[in-house]
């Protein structure tokens, strides 16, 4: 699986950096050990250490 950086995903769905982690944080929830963020469209939004890296469906 490829995860991208908050700053490529966030180009990707045209909105800024910032607005994206926060649109993580609201929606993260504990999954076990991770925190992931389920977004629309099937994106999912997982939290590696500190940083949110973003995986898009195929």
């Amino acid at each position: 699986m490829t995860y991208l950086p908050i700053r490529e995903a966030a180009t990707r769905l045209s909105m800024s950096e910032e607005a994206l982690q926060t649109f993580c944080r609201r929606r993260a929830k504990k999954r076990g050990k991770d925190v992931v963020a389920e977004l629309p469209d099937g994106i999912v939004a997982v939290k590696f250490g500190h940083l949110w890296r973003v995986r898009f469906p195929v």
